[in-house]
């Protein structure tokens, strides 16, 4: 990730998405708790918009219900709605943008009777459940890494072992 003055954090990942956001990056927490999100949406049918506890985020995520991990349960949802995608070039469903930005979500909040909602861009959903790699991720093994570096590394040999049981990269 990179820090410019007045454009925030920006990264990008091989398939040519530019992430950008102007509040603090995502973390590894952060991460867990937006794959337990997306779990949860996958269980519904791929809802856009989700209603769950924080308790049943924490639990799942294997964080306490207290104060302190429900604050930062609150912060992971700030964190990603700040997150903005840019991308040029043909979409993963084949459509040329010359431009295209996107969130990850839209809008979340807390009601009176303590559950939550959770609204996902829409777009970025779509390419999320039509991703064939999200679903070789598993949840339970994924929430045991402790490391940030090996959580990405998980994801890197699921998507490059999708298919296949060998993987070969160049050395350079």
């Amino acid at each position: 990730q990179d820090y410019k003055e007045g454009e925030g954090y920006i990264w990008k990942d091989i398939d040519g998405y530019v992430y950008q956001t102007a509040y603090k990056p995502p973390t590894k927490v952060d991460a867990l708790f937006l794959y337990y999100l997306l779990y949860v949406s996958q269980q519904q049918g791929w809802q856009e918009e989700i209603k769950l506890s924080r308790y049943q985020v924490l639990k799942a995520c294997g964080c306490s219900n207290c104060q302190y991990w429900q604050k930062r349960f609150e912060e992971a949802l700030i964190r990603w709605e700040n997150v903005r995608i840019h991308f040029q070039g043909t979409f993963f469903d084949g459509i040329t943008y010359e431009t295209l930005s996107f969130g990850i979500l839209d809008a979340w909040g807390i009601e009176k009777d303590g559950k939550m909602f959770i609204n996902f861009s829409p777009l970025w959903l779509k390419r999320i459940k039509e991703s064939l790699y999200l679903q070789n991720i598993d949840f339970n093994e994924i929430k045991k890494l402790r490391s940030p570096l090996v959580f990405r590394l998980y994801e890197i040999l699921c998507k490059n072992f999708h298919g296949r049981e060998s993987w070969e990269i160049d050395a350079v």
